[in-house]
């Protein structure tokens, strides 16, 4: 009888192989991923945090490095140079029809949801409203707010994509905000909105306002 020679094992070719692969091109395990994606994480957070100190520090130096930068004085498209001075003297005059209150609060309302839904997205705004609020006094010379609208809108885009992998989420949440904001500028109240001047105190003060119609410290 012919005898047979045994076969010799086959060995699986890399291409074959089910284990994961790490970023580097080495075999990884799940360990590697999660602390990966911690660190990930961690980076988004740590890119957020560094925006929002940045505008702090602008901030609180903008009395001294103001003058110190020879900038020129105020627009008088821009009297408030705070916040508060602002919301009571110019945002809520710009807000005083019902309607365009209910139309904010709507749109801030989409807002937040979305921000709850995308946490990070929340951690975007909050660091590029820092900002906002920081690069404002450097840049109230000029007659518009362009130039901070568009450190802000960068900041906040950049940000969210960052940690929410989702290039659309931040471009929702302004169509949402500004869609339901500009209607109720241009169709029902008549107005122009005040974004186009002070677009980071005009953010914020419809957050103010929404707090302070479901607290009762204001009407429609």
């Amino acid at each position: 009888a012919t005898r047979r020679c045994p076969r010799p094992p086959r060995r699986s070719s890399p291409a074959m192989s089910h284990s994961p692969v790490s970023p580097r091109g080495f075999p990884g395990t799940d360990k590697d991923k999660k602390s990966s994606d911690g660190g990930s994480v961690m980076d988004s957070v740590f890119a957020a945090a560094l925006v929002a100190a940045l505008g702090a520090v602008l901030y609180a130096a903008a009395d001294q490095a103001v003058p110190a930068l020879g900038l020129p004085g105020a627009s008088d498209a821009k009297p408030h140079g705070s916040f508060w001075e602002f919301y009571e003297q110019n945002y809520l005059t710009d807000h005083a029809n019902p309607q365009n209150k209910q139309m904010h609060f709507a749109g801030t309302g989409l807002v937040i949801l979305l921000l709850a839904m995308y946490p990070g997205a929340a951690l975007a705004m909050a660091s590029a409203l820092a900002l906002g609020f920081g690069v404002f006094p450097y840049t109230r010379f000029l007659p518009n707010g362009a130039a901070e609208a568009a450190a802000v809108v960068s900041a906040f885009v950049l940000l969210s994509w960052r940690t929410t992998g989702k290039l659309y989420v931040p471009f929702l949440i302004m169509l949402c905000g500004y869609g339901f904001a500009w209607v109720g500028h241009f169709f029902i109240e008549g107005n122009r909105p005040a974004t186009f001047i002070y677009p980071s105190y005009s953010l914020a003060s419809d957050f103010v306002m929404l707090y302070q119609f479901g607290s009762s410290a204001l009407s429609l």
